[in-house]
């Protein structure tokens, strides 16, 4: 992907995902379609919540670190992805479900 097409994607998938919409690149000619292109729109996007948008990276979250939730997925590796200060809730909590999204409780 080039430059231009990562910064897009980011900011296409960003706005889906504010405005509670499933991933439009799934389907798309534009869809990422290896490893390295999508940790480049990772990537952007972390730039564009970080710096843009002024949250505060605080982690990351490791997904499907185990075989089985690889094989479910459709993955070989296990995934990961920041964790900021603003998009964190403190226990107790209630979190609203949205369709499109995995919403999960971690202590």
């Amino acid at each position: 992907m080039t430059p231009t097409a990562v910064e897009q994607a980011a900011r296409t998938l960003l706005d889906h995902r504010d405005r509670g919409l499933p991933n439009p690149l799934a389907t798309s000619p534009a869809k990422v379609t290896d490893v390295d292109s999508g940790y480049a729109v990772q990537s952007a996007s972390e730039a564009i919540l970080s710096q843009e948008r002024g949250l505060h990276p605080v982690g990351y979250k490791i997904a499907v670190s185990n075989v089985r939730a690889r094989e479910m997925m459709g993955v070989s590796h296990p995934l990961f992805g920041r964790m900021y200060r603003e998009r964190m809730s403190t226990s107790p909590a209630e979190m609203s479900f949205v369709a499109g999204f995995h919403k999960v409780y971690e202590p």
